[in-house]
């Protein structure tokens, strides 16, 4: 399988950031590990209310993760 990676301008590959980090902000950001947990909100996603009013829903990082997993598997089924 051949993969493609397009970088746009003005972006940055993860690996690119990661290595650019200070110590201190690794320090700072490793100080910080313990507080973070999977249950922790990471997203609000909102409804177009084309029943009503829009509603907001937050997402916990462990059920962004989870819904991407499953979404993915559903897609790898799929015969296109």
């Amino acid at each position: 399988m051949i993969s493609a990676c397009l970088i746009y301008s003005g972006t940055h590959r993860f690996a690119e950031v990661e290595i650019s980090a200070t110590k201190a902000e690794v320090d700072a950001i490793n100080a910080e590990q313990d507080k973070i947990s999977c249950h922790d909100e990471c997203t609000i996603q909102f409804t177009s209310g084309s029943t009503g009013r829009s509603k907001a829903t937050i997402l916990s990082h462990m059920s962004l993760v989870n819904n991407s997993k499953e979404v993915r598997s559903t897609n790898r089924k799929i015969r296109y």
